[in-house]
């Protein structure tokens, strides 16, 4: 530029300043400002911009580590502890400061557990467990309690495991409504199959059983899983007489959508013929039936017995029958005796005799 200026006519050294900074201002600083102060300024932003995100992620995590209810232990690879979150130290009843720098097992002896400490330590891969039963060793009046719990390794950059993160869940209080629920199931099973009679559920449209007593097998003696898989067994094994009947009885329940009851006659896994009574409760949700629960109870014997006394009342009107045949004969004959007839009693007194 200044070799073209002086192949110019002479010009006042003003001039020649004022051309060098309009130059300068054109070209220069555009270049300047493209190529160094715009990426210098972006750089700046960017990197500004990481580490406010950077800040924001860490305040982020440290009030997740601070505030949840998950137990954290941040230890190193001999098992010291490094952190510990407040969830933790509280589960513990100590100060975040008491655990730095103590060495876990010391404060929780479990060698199976530090096998496997030692064990993800070696293959670098998370471990998992759930309802671990854990005891604290200051607090034996805690009782068993259970955890879910897993141990994470933290690698480097360059993929060697620095250190471990135990994360632990207390789930105790799930554990024993469990725990409660599987007792109170037994316990009802218990009473159920204590019933002397069959205790069945069935789905109010299909009639198909969905629930059916041990008894049931105690009873008439077909297995459990016959009433359940297969549709036709309950109909094939009424008795002739009593299909008709004892089907329109469970189909009506729930139109009918009232408790009902029901006799009829049943053959058992031996071809015995028995005797049932069904009593029927039809549940419903929102007014529409959705179940049929029955117990049914065998009455058999009271059958029997039933027929045993209409047997007896029977041969009893007979026999009375008889005899009053037989006494109208005898009144007949005394009445039509051509000769004096004297009845006597046991002790030879005279009690009838006729008007001969």
């Amino acid at each position: 530029i200044m070799g073209a200026v002086q192949l110019l006519p002479p010009i006042s050294f003003f001039l020649v300043t004022l051309l060098d900074a309009f130059l300068l201002i054109i070209v220069v600083f555009p270049f300047l400002y493209i190529f160094f102060f715009r990426p210098m300024t972006l750089n700046i932003a960017e990197r500004k911009r990481a580490e406010e995100a950077q800040i924001r992620s860490n305040e982020l995590l440290e009030r997740m580590f601070s505030l949840t209810h998950v137990l954290i232990t941040y230890m190193d690879l001999d098992f010291n502890i490094i952190r510990v979150n407040r969830a933790f130290a509280e589960s513990d009843n100590r100060t975040l400061d008491f655990f730095v720098g103590k060495n876990y097992f010391e404060l929780y002896p479990d060698e199976d557990h530090k096998l496997i400490f030692q064990e993800v330590l070696e293959q670098g891969e998370a471990y998992v467990y759930f309802e671990t039963a854990f005891g604290f060793a200051g607090h034996p009046d805690r009782g068993a309690t259970y955890w879910d719990w897993s141990l994470t390794p933290v690698k480097d950059e360059e993929g060697n495991v620095i250190g471990l993160i135990l994360s632990m869940l207390n789930v105790t209080e799930r554990r024993r409504a469990q725990d409660a629920l599987k007792r109170s199931q037994q316990n009802y099973e218990s009473l159920v199959n204590s019933i002397d009679g069959i205790v069945w559920e069935a789905d109010a449209q299909t009639l198909a059983y969905t629930f059916v007593s041990k008894q049931a097998e105690r009873l008439l003696g077909y297995p459990i899983e016959r009433w359940l898989k297969d549709p036709a067994f309950y109909y094939e094994s009424l008795h002739a007489d009593d299909r008709f009947a004892a089907m329109a009885f469970r189909a009506t329940a729930p139109v009918e959508n009232r408790n009902q009851q029901h006799e009829y006659r049943m053959l058992n896994a031996g071809g015995e013929l028995v005797w049932l009574n069904d009593l029927v409760t039809v549940v419903t949700e929102e007014g529409v039936p959705i179940k049929l629960r029955g117990v049914t109870v065998d009455i058999t014997k009271q059958k029997q017995a039933e027929e045993a006394l209409r047997n007896e009342i029977v041969e009893r009107r007979r026999a009375q029958e008889a005899l009053r045949r037989e006494r109208d004969f005898a009144e007949n004959l005394i009445q039509t005796a051509q000769m004096i007839v004297l009845v006597l009693d046991e002790e030879g007194r005279i009690i009838r005799y006729n008007p001969y």
